[in-house]
Order: C-alpha cells, then structure tokens, then sequence
C-alpha cells in the first residue's frame, strides 16, 4: 500500500495508469497532535477504479447504398458499437456491436450524408465499460 504525502487531502489524480488494469483504493482520515502524533481512523472500504479503452479513429467508404467503418484495434478492448446519424448528427442510432474492427451499414439512400462514431468497449467481471466516442466523420452514400 503507498501512503500518499499530506498535500493529497481532498483529491488524487493517479497518473500513468495501464489500459486493461484495475486499481483498488481505500482512505482514511488522520488528526495531527502537537508536531508528530498521529491518530489515524479506519480505513475505509476498498473501492475499485478500471481504466477504460483508448477510442478508436475511424474511416469511411461508401459503396451502393451502405457504409462501412472501419477503426484499428485499440488495446484493451473486446467489443466495438457502432453509431450513425442521418439528421446532421444531431441524434445518433445505434448501428450494432462488433468484435471485429469494421462494420457495414446498409440500407441507405443514394445521396445521403450520414454521420458514423465508435465507441470501444471491454467487459471486466461481467460489467461493460465504455470509451468516449470517437470523433464523428461524415460521408455521402453512394
């Protein structure tokens, strides 16, 4: 267990933290007497934090009314979502959930722009933790 110095009182900011990691922490209070005694409370319940996927940078190409995306791995994560807008990306609609590194959304009219993001994703001890989306692209379908 690392003791952390006394300027930590009200928050910590855990720096260089791994993808794919869990890291557990717990606190506790302490009343300084005179110059050096030190009455310290219990500690307090362990509470566990896990790092999150990188997210993906995407690609778009277009073929006869569909569009594929397409992203590289990103470490840590087990699972891709996929979502597309067709209203200028004011309201985005969940295409599906991959494992693999692409995606192709079919069912679209010639001529249309949409706008496609990601979102990667990997499950720990049954619980599924998200990565922010990735920047949105547009494309026009062909």
């Amino acid at each position: 267990m690392r003791v952390l110095p006394e300027h930590y009182l009200l928050h910590l900011s855990h720096l260089q933290v791994r993808i794919r990691n869990s890291y557990v922490y717990a606190v506790r209070a302490y009343k300084k007497v005179g110059t050096s005694t030190k009455y310290y409370s219990p500690y307090s319940a362990n509470v566990t934090a896990y790092t999150v996927s990188k997210t993906p940078s995407i690609t778009l190409s277009s073929a006869a009314q569909s569009v594929t995306v397409k992203w590289g791995q990103t470490t840590g994560a087990n699972r891709y979502y996929v979502y597309y807008s067709t209203n200028g990306g004011k309201t985005y609609k969940k295409a599906g959930g991959v494992t693999s590194t692409s995606y192709k959304i079919s069912g679209l009219k010639k001529g249309q722009k949409i706008y496609v993001k990601v979102k990667s994703a990997k499950t720990i001890a049954g619980k599924e933790y998200l990565s922010p989306y990735s920047s949105a692209k547009s494309i026009t379908v062909k």
